[in-house]
Parts: structure tokens; C-alpha cells; sequence
């Protein structure tokens, strides 16, 4: 697996834990900027849900978490290499 396999695998993995749905049609940077920017009604206008457990954090704290996690996951698998 190259680290570009392992990228595209840890942010969709890190995704799909903390967002109930996410649009094919935005790259993960741009669903981590919405987060980091958009007030809620625009996420929903995008089509970005948190997922209930998390949906009254932040959303900046959420993209955060999402990012913690890529980062742990890239690196598990990178150490593996």
C-alpha cells in the first residue's frame, strides 16, 4: 500500500467516525474547512452531518478529533512499512 493508499484510507476511516454523511463531491480538506469555518446551516446546506454523539462539540472541535485520528491511523499503518 503506498502512502497516498494509506492517506485516502486514514481521512475517509476518520470520516466516517465522527460524521453521520459527508459528500462525495467535497475532498476531505474541504470538509475539514467547512468544519473549521461554516456556521451550522451551512454544513447543512453542504451536507455535512456530525454524528449524534458528537453533534453538540464544536465543530471545529470535531474536525480536530477527525484529524487526531487520520494522524493516528497514517501512523499505525506507516509504522508497519
Amino acid at each position: 500500500m503506498t502512502n497516498e493508499d494509506i492517506k485516502t484510507k486514514a481521512e475517509n476511516i476518520a470520516l466516517a467516525n465522527f460524521l453521520s454523511n459527508s459528500p462525495d463531491s467535497l475532498s476531505y480538506d474541504e470538509i475539514i474547512g467547512a468544519l473549521l469555518n461554516d456556521s451550522d446551516n451551512d454544513l447543512i446546506e453542504k451536507d455535512i452531518y456530525i454524528w449524534s454523539p458528537f453533534e453538540h462539540f464544536p465543530a471545529s472541535d470535531v474536525a480536530r478529533y477527525i484529524e487526531d485520528l487520520k494522524d493516528s491511523v497514517i501512523w499505525n499503518f506507516k509504522k508497519e512499512n
